[in-house]
């Protein structure tokens, strides 16, 4: 490919900005660099980390931009994500995580240094590497007082961007000795009446309809990670089987958008090989076999078709 074109590409998937590894990787010369900075036709960012001139300054560009030149294993997270995650009650400030044994200074980036990250809690939004919704939260937590930290944690909750059980068990994972692990736990505790031991009337119908058919019960609030790196929470879900039990409610979503948006995950999960199967409350209620029967059958149709 033309050099020109290929660093044209590259720059525009990377919100208008690269590094000079990978200029050189795409054929341009060092000293065709030199002489662009020169002329102004691109911009010094960070050490070795430049901007395209005339494509748009945005959050999500000097975000880009802090990561590469943070390295291949650094990522945006604290109120950088809180920000491309578009968290209320945040200040939008660069910050990234890179890795407890590196050492990195970028002038106005704040670097945080981890000595662990997940794969679950590494994704990508907006072309950006980024910590999870719920690692960003208990990231922030080492930062905010309970107030301030309740407000994103309220907006995750009501737009169901991560359910609280899952919240609960990232906490679990990397909250021992954290500091703000007691600030979040108390906040979760306030909000779930701590949901690892009461579960929902929905949860524990479902459940004994179907182990009361024979059938075994589902995951529930499974963890899948869709296309473009984002992560979707099934309510219930029998992963071998690829099928999803889905609360399907209009009063289990917090507006029509939200609802909306379920179904455009749903079109995504099937994509990948799964089944939806949703299952609503009053059905439940009302025909707790026939719903135990339509799941099981789902089951044994899947058995067939692997034979």
């Amino acid at each position: 490919m033309d050099p020109e074109l290929a660093v044209a590409l590259l720059a525009e998937r990377q919100h208008g900005v690269l590094t000079r590894a990978q200029a050189l990787k795409c054929g341009i010369s060092s000293s065709s660099i030199d002489r662009r900075l020169r002329l102004g036709t691109w911009e010094r960012l960070h050490q070795g980390t430049y901007r395209l001139a005339g494509t748009e300054r945005s959050f999500e560009q000097s975000v880009k931009a802090a990561c590469l030149a943070g390295g291949p294993r650094s990522i945006a997270s604290h109120r950088s994500a809180a920000g491309i995650y578009s968290l209320p009650g945040m200040a939008r400030r660069v910050e990234i995580t890179v890795p407890r044994s590196q050492r990195v200074q970028i002038e106005g980036v704040i670097v945080h240094r981890a000595h662990r990250m997940d794969a679950v809690d590494r994704l990508v939004e907006k072309r950006i590497p980024v910590t999870s919704v719920a690692r960003t939260l208990i990231d922030l937590s080492e930062a905010l007082p309970a107030e301030e930290l309740a407000v994103p944690l309220d907006y995750v909750l009501a737009h169901r961007m991560a359910p609280l059980r899952y919240l609960w068990d990232r906490l679990d994972a990397l909250g021992n000795g954290r500091q703000g692990a007691g600030t979040l736990a108390r906040l979760l505790s306030a909000r779930s009446r701590d949901v690892r031991q009461p579960q929902s009337d929905f949860e524990c119908r479902l459940r004994d309809a179907l182990t009361g058919a024979g059938l075994p019960a589902p995951e529930p609030q499974y963890p899948v990670r869709l296309p473009q790196g984002r992560m979707a929470y099934l309510d219930f879900a029998y992963p071998e089987a690829r099928l999803a039990l889905e609360a399907d409610s209009y009063v289990h979503h917090s507006s029509l958008t939200d609802w909306s948006l379920d179904h455009t995950r749903n079109s995504e999960l099937v994509a990948l090989g799964w089944r939806v199967l949703p299952v609503t409350y009053r059905e439940l209620e009302l025909h707790p076999a026939a719903t135990a029967d339509r799941v099981g059958r789902a089951l044994a149709a899947e058995v067939r078709s692997s034979r």
